[in-house]
């Protein structure tokens, strides 16, 4: 029985894939604005409702798994074990998902996108806030404060989520780059190594 659901979650994977291949070659060639999910699912072979099962809209698709393992970013905190620094749950829950997204086939190219098409960028500043409102929802836990009006709680927050948007942003799909400039990053603002000049 593990040998089926394990060929079932390899093909949702190759969907997924094909979708966002199909997706990324079509936007590079007309633009996002110019690409429908009709456009998608004929170059990539499959129907609408399967393109709906895997991406809630046109602007998930060159995002992968992202929005999913987002969902999930609150518990995974909760069972990060920091020995009570915040700080660290914090380093090793972005240090420790980040990299699945440098694995991901063509994120190089989707990467570009999501920094240069315009309704893109939206939905990446979206997700980046999403998940700097989750940060510091835990870090009020942790700290008993209510994170909608602690300065600490946001500055925390923007500066973990900061680091996975920098490495991700300058490495995309180096996972080696993605994860030393991770380590560098945190340093950085534990002020372990200094800033160049």
């Amino acid at each position: 029985m593990v040998e089926v659901a394990s060929l079932r979650e390899r093909k949702k994977e190759q969907t997924r894939v094909e979708l966002t291949r199909a997706a990324v070659k079509l936007f590079r060639e007309r633009g996002f604005e110019n690409t429908t999910v009709d456009d998608i699912v004929d170059a990539a072979d499959y129907s609408r409702s399967t393109f709906f099962r895997y991406f809630g809209s046109k602007e998930d698709v060159v995002f992968g798994e992202i929005p999913e393992r987002m969902t999930a970013l609150p518990a995974l905190l909760r069972g990060i074990d920091a020995g009570g620094d915040p700080w660290l749950g914090a380093r090793k829950a972005v240090t420790g998902e980040i990299p699945h997204f440098a694995d991901a086939q063509d994120l190089d190219e989707a990467v570009a996108l999501w920094f240069s098409e315009p309704a893109l960028q939206r939905r990446y500043a979206e997700i980046n806030l999403q998940c700097e409102q989750m940060m510091a929802s835990y870090f009020g836990a942790v700290w008993g404060v209510d994170p909608e009006v602690s300065v600490e709680c946001q500055v925390a927050a923007a500066a973990a989520i900061g680091v996975a948007r920098a490495a991700l942003r300058v490495y995309r799909s180096d996972r080696a780059g993605v994860i030393e400039a991770l380590e560098r990053g945190f340093d950085l603002l534990e002020g372990e190594i200094k800033f160049r000049s």
